[in-house]
């Protein structure tokens, strides 16, 4: 009988019991760690795929912008925007992507940004700096034109723009009409526009605003009322402007105003400034002459006030209102107010589907040549199209 080293017959010792062989019939191909783990397979091998797609994902990352002539910005989801960084101001970034056109991204929410072109960067205390630049964990990291390389914090850089040589991308411009008439029994036509042209750039923002309206029916005027204003505002932080000078012309037929001017200065505030919603609070003091239908003329000072609210919502739908108050303190009966709503659907773009609402009040209106005193309120409600650049 054949010994080997585990038998120990020899040494008295009962010699040990072999296991019995089994019968294994082979099996396919890796039925082997099925049938030792059969739900552990189905589990581990998900988890291992999505662990390699997201050290994938954070691997990635934009080529360098030499190499492509792009912007790119990655934002708070994590993901990568390919496309042109036109401004930052008021602490909402303009960019126009190559997939998605142009967005309103809150500056808080970009995480990395990769500037293909030299850009001004305005920080605070009205410090400039010019280059390309890149922008990771919190830093803005700007390499000027000598080569020297200056480290922004991201929280204080107030504007990103152009150079002067890009005038052009500082200016956006919006001009909508309104149409009705009828005819028959009566011929009536009514007209109405208004239009608002804005220009960014580092230390200024000017704005002009336009809106007015004339209706006749069978011949005779019914409507025939205009406001024109203009304003500059240097900008001091993101938030706080000197509003210097601000300029409004107004006339109304049928308030008996023939002009009314008010030239004025004053200051300004912006709690609310994202990409969802901008509200802007100002206040000042002006000087103002008005000429009346009856003749009558007169010079006041006036307190100024005014709020202006811009919300950005879903299914691309913006609403604007304002409201404006002139409060004069050498006659407060003819104290005047302004309050405007307009709700914009998009059409086709640039084109706009607008419904507004304008009521106008002052306090106590002038007696016209025959003595009659018009009523306090005026309202106006349209419906027109509008087209933005």
């Amino acid at each position: 009988m054949r010994r080997d080293r585990w038998d120990r017959t020899d040494l008295g010792e009962r010699p040990r019991s072999r296991p019995m062989a089994r019968c294994v019939r082979p099996g396919p191909r890796g039925s082997g760690l099925r049938s030792a783990f059969p739900a552990a397979g189905w589990v581990v091998l998900p988890l291992l795929l999505l662990a390699s797609f997201s050290r994938a994902q954070e691997a990635w990352a934009p080529p360098a912008p030499a190499t492509d002539g792009w912007d790119w910005v990655r934002i708070d989801s994590g993901e990568w925007l390919k496309g042109e960084l036109i401004v930052l101001q008021s602490n909402t970034v303009s960019f126009d992507s190559d997939e998605f056109k142009e967005l309103d991204l809150d500056w808080e929410d970009v995480l990395d940004l990769r500037l293909a072109r030299p850009r001004v960067f305005r920080r605070t205390h009205n410090r400039i700096h010019a280059g390309t630049a890149e922008l990771h964990d919190g830093v803005l990291r700007v390499v000027e034109a000598d080569g020297s390389v200056v480290e922004l914090p991201q929280a204080e850089v107030v504007s990103i723009t152009y150079p002067n040589e890009l005038e052009l991308r500082r200016w956006s411009v919006k001009v909508g009409a309104n149409l009705a008439a009828r005819s028959g029994n009566t011929d009536q036509q009514d007209f109405g526009a208004h239009g608002l042209v804005r220009r960014d750039a580092t230390y200024t923002r000017w704005e002009s605003r336009y809106n007015g309206a004339i209706g006749k029916v069978d011949g005779q005027n019914t409507t025939n009322n205009h406001r024109a204003a203009t304003m500059l505002d240097l900008l001091v932080t993101n938030r706080f402007f000197v509003r210097i000078p601000s300029f409004e012309f107004y006339s109304d037929e049928f308030q008996n105003i023939d002009e009314r001017y008010t030239a004025g200065a004053g200051v300004g505030y912006e709690p609310i400034d994202n990409a969802l919603a901008e509200l802007r609070l100002t206040i000042g003091a002006a000087g103002q002459f008005t000429e009346n239908s009856g003749g009558t003329r007169s010079t006041d000072a006036a307190a100024l006030a005014s709020a202006d609210l811009a919300l950005d919502l879903p299914r691309n739908l913006d609403l604007t209102l304002r409201y404006a108050l002139q409060l004069l303190v050498t006659d407060l009966s003819r104290t005047a107010h302004s309050t405007s709503g307009i709700l914009s659907f998009g059409v086709w773009d640039p084109i706009d589907l607008d419904v507004g609402a304008y009521w106008d009040r002052i306090e106590k209106p002038e007696r016209d040549g025959n003595g009659d005193r018009p009523k306090s309120d005026d309202l106006r409600l349209t419906v027109g199209l509008s087209v933005e650049f």
